[in-house]
């Protein structure tokens, strides 16, 4: 294994003091589209990742789904990547 992510639902922001406390060196956040990420080396030296949405899942949604509709969304903006914008168009339509 080279890369493990996870998934936060805490803010970005606290994962890097989290972080920053342990003296624990990462890169980022990185701008990932509807993402923001961390990235940092175990002491396997397998590459982790924390990610969080932009925009959080309202509690109770499907991540799949919302996902599905947001690349519909892109795809008829011809857009290159999932971006915030069709995240949050797709949680709204799927209301």
């Amino acid at each position: 294994m080279q890369h493990l992510a996870f998934n936060l639902d805490i803010p970005i922001e606290e994962a890097m003091e989290t972080l920053n406390k342990y003296k624990i060196e990462f890169k980022g956040p990185v701008d990932r589209g509807y993402e923001r990420s961390l990235y940092f080396h175990d002491p396997n030296g397998i590459k982790l990742e924390l990610m969080t949405w932009k925009t959080p899942l309202p509690v109770g949604s499907n991540e799949a789904e919302v996902i599905a509709r947001a690349q519909k969304i892109r795809e008829n903006d011809g857009a290159y990547n999932i971006e915030d914008e069709h995240v949050r168009k797709a949680m709204a339509e799927l209301k």
